[in-house]
């Protein structure tokens, strides 16, 4: 069985143009979860990008389902059934991320004044997992997947790591990269922490196989004739 669940910590209606959008969601067959921003919110420690932690909550929730499960962000688009992605989830051995730079055999290579072993250096600093890595893959917020027992696993280091980084924070420790950004500048910089410091799971990077960053805007523009053949889009720019 094959369910969509909406999780949101609105309470209210949605109403657009005369429609009840959950309403509408409900009638299609959609589960609608409604989940408070609670112990995954960072607060106040959290200048920009705070609700992007929200998904936290929404991992911790997937952890409690009882067959495996897949969480996009609200930016992601899934456009067909794919019986290749769901046998790839539904094993239960792997867990689904997106390497969304696809920096590996570039290092060096900055995104956003950041790559891949200034991060690894202060993950380094950080004791909550034994995080060992020379360079760590910078994992999108796009996406992730896996059974409920990796994600509870995943969920109780999110909340561990966020806890110790607070405490930090109040004694006048702010964990921050080298270009300035805080550990709390974007929810992905705590979880790729988390992600590459797992032992022992199997990580499948679903880039250019099931999922792809497309800029879909004149410039930038990425988007190639072949992409309409996979089953996630990830449309940043369509937010706007």
């Amino acid at each position: 069985d094959k369910n969509h669940i909406l999780v949101t910590n609105d309470i209210d209606s949605i109403i657009i143009n005369g429609l009840d959008l959950k309403n509408k969601l409900i009638k299609l067959g959609v589960k609608i979860i409604e989940q408070p921003f609670g112990k995954f919110d960072p607060k106040n420690y959290s200048k920009i990008f705070r609700n992007a932690f929200y998904k936290f909550e929404v991992i911790n929730i997937m952890s409690e389902l009882q067959n495996p499960s897949i969480l996009l962000d609200v930016d992601c688009i899934w456009t067909k059934r794919d019986e290749d992605l769901f046998e790839v989830l539904m094993c239960g051995n792997n867990l689904l991320l997106q390497d969304t730079y696809q920096n590996s055999l570039r290092p060096d290579k900055k995104n956003h004044d950041l790559n891949m072993k200034d991060m690894s250096e202060l993950y380094k600093t950080i004791p909550i997992n034994s995080f060992k890595s020379e360079h760590a893959i910078r994992y999108g917020g796009e996406l992730i997947g896996g059974s409920s027992e990796q994600l509870k696993i995943i969920a109780n280091k999110l909340l561990l790591t966020i806890d110790y980084c607070k405490e930090q924070y109040d004694l006048g420790n702010e964990i921050q990269f080298n270009n300035g950004f805080s550990i709390f500048s974007g929810m992905e910089f705590i979880s790729s922490y988390i992600y590459n410091s797992l032992p022992d799971v199997n990580i499948y990077d679903t880039f250019g196989k099931f999922s792809k960053r497309l800029w879909t805007n004149i410039q930038p523009n990425n988007v190639k004739e072949k992409d309409i053949e996979l089953t996630i889009w990830h449309l940043p720019a369509e937010k706007d």
